[in-house]
């Protein structure tokens, strides 16, 4: 960081101040011998020795999982809590181990075989160190030096699984394109079904889903159907082309935000195509199913392959989509350009479009909203484009400063999270509360049902910008 000049200068200050290292006697510089280190040694402490882990995640960028670990340096930046989003397990509970220096600490204890034998693909390991961690990405970039520990965590339940086998509620939250594609056929049948506290009952007894929570509703007229029936605006194609990536949500429970976005961007001038996908593979990669998450990875590269050929964006309203989409490096040898051609729906107008917008706003909102963003957002840094886009729309917003929702997936429907996602929805509801707003804007299924669980109505902002688009 400081270069030999200035390095040299603080050793020769050293040397001056505390001839005899009485100051921070158990600090690596000076080392055993009593010397100063130099610029390019070694500070590892003595008999640090880890173990070698294969993974089935690709951690050359950052130079092995080891290292990985080994990137934080105790700053204690996750245990911040009045400003940013990391670390929420940690803001909930107040405890090291649900920081991600704490769970960063264990892990390097564990590959270096102080914590017991096999510690790492424990169960006690995995209960106390990585479940609480919510994958909300927010260390990513909101840590000093990256510790991504989203990344840590879906790679060691993936060697979790190798051993002990994959869980039925992992299985079935890594599958719920194929559930929510199958609700959204039987509906309205199922809703009621969902709604049976029996049969809530036996989902919390048997799969671990907690009966207080309510499942997401499914659309009777799926997303695709009504995309299959829709007629363009005489303005599609004048700008060019995008794919609009249907995820599981927009696909088969909030049909609204698809047809809002297909709007929008026709109203800006773009013709629009919806392909016949697969899952992104989060909700497998939060589960560590990194093979199942490949498989779908697989099959959306080949069939995105045609559009990023051409330099097609890919655009997605639901950020933890996005996010995963610019992951498939990790996963694949060949991503076909997915990662660079991934993003929001939102970003890409904002880039796009940008000022124009004002000229296609037929009549500007005049409400005040209130925008919480998704913490996969804020990790990859897209998370002002709505709200950029609802003030050029007239809307006066106001972005609630909150950490994650507390749902992050599948965590909160799981029984022993249960009270720790209601408390931090608890305070995010309070944070909504005291902006008094006439309307609530969410980019994330999960945060919209986190808070529709707390009786918070909440829309996308893509919805509010269709409502204002001619």
């Amino acid at each position: 960081m400081y270069g030999e000049t200035l390095y040299a200068a603080f050793c020769e200050l050293k040397r001056a101040a505390d001839p005899n290292d009485v100051f921070n006697p158990a600090k690596v510089v000076p080392d055993s011998e009593g010397r100063l280190a130099g610029v390019e040694d070694g500070l590892r402490f003595d008999g640090y020795d880890p173990d070698a882990l294969e993974t089935a995640l690709d951690f050359d960028d950052e130079d092995g999982i080891g290292s990985l670990i080994e990137q934080c340096n105790g700053c204690s930046k996750c245990r911040t809590t009045d400003s940013g989003v990391m670390c929420p397990s940690y803001r909930a509970e107040e405890t090291e181990v649900t920081s991600t220096r704490g769970r960063a600490n264990a892990l390097r204890a564990a590959i270096d075989g102080r914590l017991d034998e096999d510690a790492i693909t424990s169960d006690w390991f995995t209960e106390e160190v990585l479940d609480r961690c919510l994958a909300c990405k927010a260390c990513e970039t909101e840590c000093p030096t990256g510790v991504d520990m989203a990344k840590l965590k879906t790679e060691l339940k993936h060697q979790k699984h190798q051993q002990d086998g994959v869980p039925l509620r992992s299985r079935v939250f890594a599958n719920v394109r194929t559930l929510n594609r199958l609700g959204s056929a039987l509906a309205p049948i199922s809703n009621r079904l969902a709604s049976i506290g029996s049969g809530r009952d036996i989902l919390e007894r048997i799969v671990g889903i907690d009966r207080r929570r309510e499942l997401p509703a499914f659309a009777s007229e799926s997303f695709l159907e009504w995309f299959d029936g829709h007629v363009p605006h005489s303005t599609a194609g004048e700008r060019g082309r995008v794919v609009l990536f249907p995820d599981c949500y927009m696909a088969y429970n909030h049909p609204e935000v698809g047809r809002a976005a297909v709007r929008v961007l026709e109203g800006c001038g773009y013709a629009v195509s919806v392909p016949d996908v697969s899952c992104c593979g989060r909700p497998a990669l939060s589960q560590g199913m990194i093979d199942h998450a490949r498989e779908d990875a697989a099959d959306n590269a080949e069939t995105l392959a045609g559009y990023t050929q051409t330099d097609v964006p890919v655009l997605s309203g639901e950020p933890s989509c996005v996010s995963a989409l610019r992951e498939y490096d990790d996963i694949l040898e060949n991503a076909a350009g997915v990662p660079n051609a991934a993003t929001s729906v939102s970003a890409f107008l904002l880039e796009e479009v940008g000022d124009d917008l004002v000229e296609l706003v037929s009549t500007g909102g005049t409400d005040h909203v209130a925008v919480h963003t998704h913490c996969h957002s804020t990790a990859k840094g897209f998370d002002r484009a709505p709200v950029a886009l609802l003030e050029r729309a007239g809307y006066d917003v106001d972005i609630v400063d909150a950490t994650c929702c507390g749902m992050a997936g599948a965590f909160g429907y799981e029984s022993e999270h249960y009270d720790l996602s209601r408390s931090l929805g608890e305070n995010l509801n309070m944070k909504i509360d005291a902006l008094e707003p006439d309307i609530v804007a969410t980019t994330g299924a999960s945060c919209s049902q986190q808070l529709a669980d707390l009786d918070r109505e909440t829309i996308h902002p893509l919805v509010l910008l269709a409502e204002v688009i001619e």
